[in-house]
Order: C-alpha cells, then sequence, then structure tokens
C-alpha cells in the first residue's frame, strides 16, 4: 500500500515539475517575443522587373526588424533589390513609407529607413514618444541545441513567429563564401526572408534568409555579420570590398573526399583572370600562409569564410604582404588590390526597340564576362517585338551599333536616343552582336510601334 502511494505521489510530483517547466519554457519566450515583436516590420516592395524585355513592377514581400531610433531596418537584400517603392507595415499596422540606404547583394543583406516626415506623422497621429527598435545580440556564443525564434511575415501574413533550435552554427555554401550559416529547424518560408532570429533573451542573433522546402531546415545570416555590414553600409550606402581575385578551398575536403599534406594555410582553388594575383604570379594550388604577418587557415571548409572575409575588408589601394607557398618554395608577395567592382550591372530599357541591355559585370553574368570583360548584352527580349522579330536573343553581347563601337552602357544610350528619333521608314540599323563566342550581323528593324498596338488590342 505504501509502494502504491508513494508512487502515486512521485507520479503527481513529476505533472507538477513538467507543467512548472513547460509554464517557465512558456514565459521565456513570450518574454523574448514580446521584446523583439513590436520593432518586427512587414517589407512591402515595389519592385520592377526587366527580364521581360521592359517595364514590368509587381508586389513582392518581405521582413525587417526596426534597429535604431531614427527608423533604419536590416532586411536581405533580395527582398529590397531593384525596389521602385517600398511601404513598411509597423507593429501598429500603420504602413509607414521606406527607402533604401544601401544594398549588399554579397552578404544578401540590405538596410532601408522609414521616411522621416512620414514616420514623424504616424508617431504624432499615434501618439508615440519613441519608436519601437531591437537589439543585436552575439551571434559567437550560439551552441548547437539552443532555442530560437523565427519572426517575419511568411507567405505574406503579417507577424509570424516559429520555434526550434540552432542545427549548427557553422554551415558553410560554396557559393556564400563571405560569411557562415545558421542552420535552425525553425521554419523559414518566403516572406520570412529579412526577418529576425531570436533567441530566449530576446535578441537578434540572425536574420532570416534561406528556407530549403520540404526539410524543415532555414539558414541565417549571424548577427556579429550583420552587425558589421549594416554600419559598413550606414556609413558609405554600400559596402566597400578590395578585390584580389584569390578563391579558396579547404585542405581537408570531406564533401570530395580530397585531403592535402598539410596542416596550415589557405588553399587557392583559383586565381581570376586579369587580378592583382594573377599579375603577382600566384596560381592555382598555392598556398597562402600569411597576410601582413598574419597566419591564415583554410584546413576545413568552415574556415573559408574568415580568410575571404580578412582578404575583402583589407584597406584598397594598399599593399599587402602576402606570403606564398608554391610547391617546396615559400615566397613573399606585394600585391596593392584594387576596389571590387559592383556585383550587378546597371540597366537600361530600348522602348522603341522592344529589349533591354544590361551592363557585363563578373557576378551578375559570369558566362558573358567570360566572353568579354566589359561591355553590354541584352538582358531582354519582348516577346514578338522588333528586337525580338529582328533576331535578337537573351545574351547576346552588343559589339557594334551602326558600325559604332559599344564599349559600355553610355555608349549604347548615346547611340539609342540618336537612332530612336530617326522617322518612319529609316528605322533600320545594322548590328554586330557576339553570340556563344560568334560574330553575327543581325539587321534591327523597329517600325513597329508595338505598344500602340497592344493599347489598341486591349481596347
Amino acid at each position: 500500500m505504501r509502494a502504491r502511494y508513494g508512487l502515486s505521489f512521485l507520479c503527481i510530483a513529476l505533472l507538477l515539475a513538467s507543467g512548472c517547466a513547460q509554464s517557465a519554457d512558456e514565459r521565456a519566450i513570450q518574454k523574448a517575443i514580446s521584446q523583439v515583436f513590436p520593432a518586427l516590420v512587414f517589407v512591402k516592395p515595389i519592385v520592377q522587373d526587366l527580364a521581360g524585355g521592359e517595364k514590368e513592377n509587381y508586389q513582392i514581400f518581405g521582413s525587417g526588424s526596426i534597429i535604431s531610433q531614427d527608423g533604419y531596418i536590416v532586411t536581405n537584400n533580395h527582398v529590397a533589390e531593384k525596389s521602385k517603392e517600398i511601404t513598411c507595415v509597423l507593429f501598429n499596422k500603420e504602413e509607414v513609407k521606406a527607402k533604401v540606404i544601401g544594398l549588399d547583394p554579397e552578404a544578401d543583406l540590405a538596410v532601408l529607413k522609414l521616411d522621416p516626415d512620414d514616420l514623424a506623422r504616424m508617431m504624432k497621429e499615434k501618439g508615440l514618444k519613441v519608436l519601437p527598435m531591437a537589439k543585436f545580440g552575439d551571434s559567437d556564443k550560439l551552441k548547437q541545441g539552443q532555442a530560437v525564434l523565427a519572426l517575419g511575415s511568411p507567405f505574406g501574413f503579417t507577424r509570424s513567429v516559429t520555434r526550434g533550435i540552432v542545427c549548427s552554427t557553422e554551415r558553410f555554401f560554396e557559393d556564400f563564401p563571405h560569411h557562415l550559416w545558421i542552420q535552425t529547424d525553425a521554419s523559414i518560408n518566403p516572406g520570412n526572408s529579412g526577418g529576425p532570429l531570436v533567441n530566449l533573451r530576446g535578441e537578434i542573433v540572425g536574420v532570416n534568409t534561406l528556407g530549403m522546402f520540404g526539410s524543415g531546415l532555414g539558414f541565417s545570416i549571424p548577427s556579429n555579420v550583420v552587425k558589421d555590414i549594416v554600419a559598413r553600409i550606414i556609413k558609405d550606402g554600400r559596402v566597400i570590398r578590395a578585390y584580389f581575385g584569390l578563391s579558396f578551398q579547404a585542405i581537408h575536403d570531406f564533401t570530395r573526399s580530397m585531403h592535402i599534406k598539410a596542416e596550415k594555410g589557405g588553399l587557392i582553388a583559383n586565381v581570376e583572370l586579369n587580378s592583382p594575383a594573377q599579375a603577382a604570379g600566384i596560381v592555382a594550388g598555392d598556398v597562402l600562409i600569411s597576410v601582413n604577418g598574419v597566419e591564415v587557415n583554410t584546413l576545413y571548409e568552415p574556415d573559408i569564410p574568415t580568410v575571404v572575409r580578412r582578404l575583402a575588408f583589407m584597406p584598397v589601394g594598399v599593399e599587402a604582404t602576402l606570403v606564398i607557398q608554391h610547391k617546396e618554395e615559400l615566397k613573399t608577395i606585394v600585391i596593392t588590390p584594387i576596389e571590387k567592382a559592383k556585383y550587378d550591372g546597371d540597366e537600361f530599357e530600348c522602348k522603341v526597340w522592344n529589349m533591354v541591355v544590361k551592363e557585363i559585370t563578373k557576378e551578375s553574368s559570369p558566362y558573358t564576362f567570360f566572353l568579354k570583360p566589359k561591355g553590354v548584352y541584352v538582358f531582354g527580349v519582348k516577346s514578338n517585338g522588333n528586337a525580338d522579330a529582328s533576331g535578337f536573343g537573351r545574351g547576346d553581347i552588343i559589339e557594334r551599333i551602326d558600325n559604332k563601337p559599344i564599349t559600355n552602357l553610355a555608349d549604347l544610350k548615346a547611340i539609342y536616343e540618336e537612332l530612336a528619333t530617326r522617322p518612319k521608314g529609316k528605322r533600320k540599323v545594322p548590328v554586330m552582336v557576339n553570340r556563344n563566342g560568334l560574330l553575327i550581323l543581325l539587321v534591327l528593324e523597329y517600325e513597329t510601334n508595338v505598344k500602340k498596338i497592344e493599347e489598341e488590342e486591349r481596347e
């Protein structure tokens, strides 16, 4: 009998303890949410797409966090890029206009700022004295298994929260070598992009960016990376990076089962053509031992971003001393890095020709860059438009128009403005294009007013 009563009391005690633990856990979650939710922003950009050969505007959704009293917001680059207009829905369901302060495609981060006049109006109307803002935590202190919350606006639903744990703090993606990623099983869906990943102290420890649909896995940019990039954008309106032309791989690469007999240094995987590193004589397979006397290391994949960032944020135009191991020989090489070119080229709509052209850049158009490092290519062709009827295709590099060389976007704009004013009956011009390495002469005939025809058909 005593044993039975003793067992009953034990069960009751366990149930009570379980209930208390759950309540404490829930209280911690609610406290964390209450500290960040007021600073959560539903971001609604109107973006402009030119890939179809003409300007098309459409609405997308994303998330962000207010990080300062004067209205700075951090979100993803892929949320804010190409935006022509941005409206933010704040905690009180009020809409406030915002503008882009700066974009960083390489880290996939962007900084917005709420319009001061619109913000002041809203705060006055609602009797607000201070603007809710969230604080950053230290992402270096995150541990696997730690509870985190993903806040945002998935699928356009405002103010949502999912719960999970930190699965990894050192996830490396070869396509994004500038920083490591926080992997979590807290759901990150379309619309969550740019929203905060929050610890149970109510601090932002990451910016939600990627989700692997069907896997339940999401990936966030660590807050310590975010803080650095945000500060650079607010200071300069952009992120200035030094360019050496080097990329790295792990010395012990478990994914490829490739292991080099070395225990230190950064294995150079590629040296880009016409780069400062190539001019200095560095070749793929060399090992970078140190930079300005500081040893570097890419023993394993998670080590790579540290080396990439060290080189990227060295002073542009200032000599750097690199110690390189070439086969069995150690070499000291002095290189002056240049400023890294912009990630994405500018676009221009040739309305009369019914196509859009774009500057060639290495990052956004690598194949085109390989064919011609500098110039202009066809980014979009309107279906059934003049360029389409004349045989132009996306990716064509424009070499010459009316026998005049096209070396940059300014050249093309100048000749377009001249040719677009030609009278009917004279709207025909020869254009030399480079298509997959072959030179082709096309005759661009632009007599048809496609826009007028479409308007008449709609009537």
